[in-house]
């Protein structure tokens, strides 16, 4: 007959390293899912921060009528660029649905806890 040690009771027995690991894991990837929420609210955020400047189109000055930025120089471009930003926006919110679901569904507290 073999001996054992703790490592061969551990590797045999694993519940308790199977939960150890569990733990770690689910941490893991719940932070990891976290993380990828605020990247997307990150994004939205400078998205509608881009938008606001965009769409600042007043006089540049009190003694000029000659509105700001791009939409005087170039309409057809100012179009384009706020009308892209829009549609990123807008998947982008939809992305951040998805992904704040993906977080409750996933990782939300259950009932019961699983400790180290």
């Amino acid at each position: 007959m073999a001996k054992t040690n703790k490592f061969t009771k551990n590797i045999s027995q694993n519940s308790s390293v199977l939960t150890d690991r569990a733990v770690i894991v689910a941490g893991q990837a719940k932070r990891a899912q976290e993380d990828l929420v605020r990247s997307i609210e990150g994004r939205i955020d400078d998205m509608k921060m881009n938008i606001i400047k965009m769409t600042d189109i007043s006089p540049d000055n009190t003694q000029s009528l000659k509105p700001t930025g791009q939409v005087v120089e170039n309409p057809k471009q100012w179009v384009e660029d706020l009308h892209k930003t829009k549609v990123e926006l807008a998947l982008a919110e939809a992305e951040l649905k998805i992904a704040n679901e993906t977080l409750s569904e996933w990782f939300s507290d259950a009932d019961e806890e699983v400790k180290l």
